[in-house]
């Protein structure tokens, strides 16, 4: 899931978020950093 955030692709990133809402807990931190990298 990590190379999904770091492909800065917009639908890999939006499969791993949704998997991230049905997985709570799971990639929290990863997502995390990803929103943060973003806004920069």
């Amino acid at each position: 899931m990590q190379f999904y955030l770091d492909s800065d692709n917009k639908t890999l990133i939006a499969e791993t978020n949704e998997w991230a809402a049905a997985n709570p807990g799971c990639l929290s931190f990863l997502l995390e950093l990803a929103f943060q990298e973003s806004e920069t």
